[in-house]
């Protein structure tokens, strides 16, 4: 009887905290922020236009604080090209301001502006801990109008890797004005 209370008194804290957890998993996401079930939605639908166009991807979905929420690597994909898909979501919802027009400033719109003589020249080389790519492939995600996170696509060229990011974006109605 002393062993069952003993196994009882360890094991129902245990679970006090898991049943806790899981209850306030739902609700512990911001309200600004993508939720798994359109992150995997999202990456399904990258997944699809990866497919269609026959490259390999590897494709990386993040919240708004550039976190990742989802990540999908296809068979064939680059090993090389983890990083930088999930750097392209970082760089996709870092540069996002509600007060600025537009709202977010993609990999692809980023890019002309760290050109050697543009005002952002060498902005890329300047956030070593998430990257900061500033070439096709990030796209920002929006609901409401409002950002709620990005994708970011890696694995073919930077044309293909735009068309795959924005592709999801727009078939899973996610895509921000000016992106």
């Amino acid at each position: 009887m002393k062993r069952i209370i003993k196994v009882i008194g360890t094991v129902a804290p245990i679970a006090l905290v898991a049943i806790l957890i899981t209850g306030l998993e739902s609700d512990t996401a911001s309200a600004a922020d993508i939720n798994l079930t359109d992150a995997v939605t999202v990456a399904n639908a990258a997944f699809a236009r990866a497919i269609a166009i026959g490259v390999p991807m590897d494709i990386a979905v993040v919240d708004r604080t550039g976190r990742l929420k989802a990540f999908a690597r296809m068979d064939g994909a680059w090993i090389g090209s983890i990083d930088i898909a999930q750097a392209k979501a970082f760089t996709a919802t870092a540069f996002c301001n509600d007060n600025a027009s537009p709202v977010c400033v993609n990999t692809a719109q980023l890019k002309p502006l760290v050109l050697p003589g543009a005002d952002l020249f060498g902005l890329q080389s300047t956030n070593r801990k998430d990257g900061i790519v500033a070439f096709d492939g990030g796209v920002t995600l929006c609901a409401g109008g409002a950002p709620i996170g990005a994708i970011g696509v890696s694995g073919g060229g930077i044309a293909q890797d735009q068309d795959v990011a924005r592709t999801a974006a727009v078939n899973t109605g996610h895509l921000c004005a000016g992106q």
